[in-house]
């Protein structure tokens, strides 16, 4: 038999070998714990990423929700005056037509009025001095017969013109009547009209509050629309740098008013009035490239198609120019307007208000404001009510 000394010290030798073995378990361990925290802390995270995504997915929904709400609702308070500026524009158009008939019925009397003063003043020269008047007419001394069929004939064209005149004194009185009830009635209407404007600015106020348009990109937007105003000679130019600078209408913006329904009304002309001259008519420069309306006082400018302001300011002999690029990738030039609604960087619907025309001028109550629209395909002009009539 061994001694028990011996035991123990085999003993006390297995367990320091298995100490080592112990440790190294024990660290393992750790470790799995540690990682199996840390898989916890990652789910945990993720799960949180998860619902924060959901909940700014929902506002984001939520708030382009809202903002198509908004855009509908200015849409539909546009097509409400709409209706009513038609009325309006045929209201300018009778007005007009009567001022040009008053003009010409005054101008009709002026020439009657001109063409019997000297048969008066020959009658009364006649009337005081018949023999000298008989001289003066190339008729002999003593002939009283041809005296008298001369008295005649200038009673007779006298009392001809006389007519005449008061007929066209008469005209011409009856047109200012006409004329200034027409006025009356365009300014009971524009007046009427002001309630629908100030809800339609209110509604624009609130889209334009909501515009999902990156504060940063909408001056960048600018700035180069300005430089492109400043820097092109042509409005070619212009075009041809706004496309290489700001590219053309995205996705995104489609997807932004994709929900937004167009009234019927508005689609058509951009603006309420009387088509004045035709895209191809004849001109001073040549072949027209656009449409011109002549549009009542104060007509809101309506979006022709669906896109992306490009440019909204002065320039050259064109006045206040707004050029808004299509979902096509055409692009309408609008020219002639008193000022803007929608700002450079802005997208549309087609039916949305983007401008608006001069207020009624008191001292030329039936001059109407002239809006010039263009549109270019590929930069080239082509007929633009090819495109009205289309759906947005």
């Amino acid at each position: 038999m061994r001694p028990p000394g011996d035991a123990a010290i085999l003993i006390s030798l297995a367990l320091i070998l298995a100490a080592p073995t112990g440790l190294a378990q024990s660290g393992v361990s750790s470790r799995i714990e540690k990682a199996e925290r840390e898989r916890a802390a990652a789910a945990r995270a993720a799960a949180s990423h998860a619902i924060a995504a959901k909940q700014q997915a929902r506002a984001q929904a939520k708030a382009r929700e809202h903002a198509a709400s908004l855009m509908q609702r200015e849409i539909e308070v546009n097509a409400k005056l709409r209706t009513d500026e038609d009325q309006t524009a045929a209201i300018a158009a009778r007005l007009a037509s009567l001022v040009a008939a008053a003009t010409q019925a005054q101008r009709q009397r002026d020439q009657d009025a001109a063409a019997l003063k000297p048969l008066i003043l020959l009658m009364v020269r006649l009337s005081l001095h018949p023999s000298a008047t008989l001289l003066a007419a190339d008729a002999a001394p003593g002939q009283a017969v041809q005296g008298a069929l001369i008295m005649r004939g200038l009673t007779r064209k006298i009392a001809e013109r006389t007519a005449t005149l008061t007929a066209a004194q008469a005209r011409l009185t009856a047109l200012r009547r006409a004329a200034m009830a027409q006025q009356t009635a365009m300014r009971n209407a524009i007046a009427d009209q002001k309630a629908l404007r100030s809800q339609l600015e209110s509604a624009i106020a609130a889209d334009q509050s909501t515009a999902a348009i990156a504060g940063h990109a909408r001056a960048v937007d600018l700035r180069q629309a300005e430089r492109a105003g400043r820097e092109a000679k042509t409005l070619t130019g212009v075009i041809a740098r706004l496309r290489a600078q700001q590219g053309g209408y995205s996705s995104a913006d489609h997807a932004a008013a994709a929900h937004i329904t167009v009234p019927f009304a508005l689609r058509g002309p951009p603006v309420a009035g009387q088509l004045v001259r035709r895209f191809g008519e004849s001109t001073i420069a040549g072949p027209a490239t656009g449409d011109t309306f002549a549009t009542p006082p104060s007509a809101i400018v309506s979006a022709p198609c669906a896109g992306r302001i490009a440019f909204a300011q002065r320039f050259q002999s064109y006045g206040n120019l707004m050029i808004l690029t299509c979902r096509s990738g055409d692009d309408f030039v609008i020219a002639g307007v008193d000022r803007f609604s929608a700002a450079v960087g802005q997208s549309v619907v087609a039916g949305q208000p983007v401008a608006q025309m001069a207020d009624l001028d008191p001292k030329k109550p039936s001059a109407r404001p002239k809006l010039y629209v263009q549109l270019r395909h590929d930069g080239t002009p082509v007929d633009p009510s090819t495109v009205f009539a289309a759906k947005p």
